[in-house]
């Protein structure tokens, strides 16, 4: 097989960028004046011709726009995940700032003491005996005030 010629490779090209055949024509091989059906033909005898590095050209192609999409599709991930000191910082000046609604000063202050557990309830282990004590103190208080006709607000103090 002869070599490609350079108007040829641009044929190749524009074919696998998408063009129809006769507009790739017209456009690598320079004749502007050509009609719709010479374009036509002649477009169709050069893509027959060069099936394979047409196909090539668009596999090419493809694996072009795939790494570059996945490029950048790794770029965008890794610029939106924050760090935890970033993360830190962010809603450090959230809270600070004086520009900062209120409302969304509580929301960071929020997140920054659930980060850290500061809302988190304190759980303490309680005896049931501890309890059990605790609540007959109570009740035998009671009814020891009832009893003699005090209420907690006139019991005199010693």
């Amino acid at each position: 097989m002869k070599p490609i010629t350079p108007n040829h490779q641009k044929f190749i090209e524009q074919v696998a960028n998408g063009l129809t055949q006769s507009d790739a024509y017209e456009l690598s091989c320079g004749k502007k004046g050509v009609s719709k059906t010479t374009g036509q033909v002649k477009g169709c005898q050069l893509a027959k011709r060069y099936a394979l590095q047409i196909q090539n050209a668009i596999e090419r192609h493809r694996q072009v726009v795939e790494r570059t999409a996945d490029a950048a599709i790794v770029k965008t991930i890794k610029n939106a995940i924050l760090t935890q000191n970033e993360v830190d910082a962010v809603l450090c000046e959230l809270m600070m700032n004086e520009k900062t609604t209120n409302g969304d000063r509580l929301k960071a202050i929020d997140l920054y003491n659930k980060r850290f557990g500061s809302n988190e309830a304190i759980k303490q282990q309680i005896q049931s005996n501890t309890l059990i004590e605790f609540t007959h103190e109570i009740i035998g208080n009671t009814i020891t005030q009832e009893g003699s006709g005090q209420t907690e607000t006139d019991t005199p103090a010693n």
